[in-house]
């Protein structure tokens, strides 16, 4: 019988490490995608920035869109009814 070799465990830890990482990164992208649109008011109705209101408001749809794609798959731990 051929036994397959144990996974070190510091493979263990580092995966479980990067795990967590993607988890904090998908729940801040979801965040920040809720929140944005209010950047986009703000800027709409704020007069002080000028002419680069269009570039900044570009540059807010892009991240906003990156935030998107990022957190879709976020699910809020869910809540133990405790």
């Amino acid at each position: 019988m051929h036994r397959t070799p144990p996974v070190p465990r510091l493979a263990v830890t580092l995966l479980h490490a990067a795990s967590e990482s993607a988890a904090v990164v998908k729940a801040a992208a979801f965040w920040a995608a809720v929140l944005l649109p209010f950047g986009f008011l703000w800027l709409l109705f704020d007069g002080s920035h000028g002419l680069s209101v269009p570039r900044t408001l570009l540059r807010l749809a892009a991240l906003h869109v990156l935030c998107l794609v990022v957190g879709r798959d976020y699910a809020a731990p869910a809540d133990d009814g405790d």
